[in-house]
Parts: structure tokens; C-alpha cells; sequence
């Protein structure tokens, strides 16, 4: 799914089992920028965020994890993923 809006971000998604990955398009705003509009995006699409993880590829390449709230649509924080990976794959 691409989504794609000029005062938003660019971005497109995937389910992957519990997962919703998000890669950022480098449009309009950036997912990180935009995160609170990218998790009402989901759950206006019927998306219970508290069945998946929300992770998202931003534009030099790095994934992050997006720690979306349980009970509304505001967003909490952001967490790296990949770093974790590799200091934990060491």
C-alpha cells in the first residue's frame, strides 16, 4: 500500500505476521516527522495496534521501531531496531 500526500509523509506499508513495516518514500514529510498522522493513518484503517509491532525503514536505510499506543492514536516514541540487532548479533 503507498500512501502519498504532499503536507505528509510518503510512505508505503506490509503486514509481515505481527509486524507492520512501514518504508518511508523521502516525499513530503519524513515518517518520523509525521509519526503521529502515520499510526492514525493505521488505525483508521482498522489496524488494532495492540496485536502488531510498527516498525519503519527511514531514508538513509535505518529501521526503527515505532512504540504506537494501546488505547488511542497518539504516538508514544520511536526506538531503534537495527541497532539493537547488530549490538545483539555481536
Amino acid at each position: 500500500m503507498l500512501f502519498k500526500n504532499n503536507c505528509r509523509a510518503v510512505y508505503s506499508c506490509a503486514v509481515h505476521g505481527n509486524v507492520i513495516a512501514i518504508i518511508d518514500h523521502d516525499s513530503g514529510r519524513s515518517v518520523t516527522n509525521d509519526a503521529d498522522n502515520v499510526i492514525a493513518d493505521l488505525v483508521s484503517r482498522g489496524f488494532d495496534l495492540s496485536r502488531y509491532h510498527v516498525i519503519y525503514k527511514d531514508t538513509r536505510g535505518i529501521w526503527d521501531q515505532i512504540l504506537a499506543p494501546r488505547a488511542s492514536s497518539a504516538l508514544q516514541c520511536c526506538r531503534p531496531v537495527e541497532r539493537e540487532r547488530k549490538a545483539g548479533s555481536g
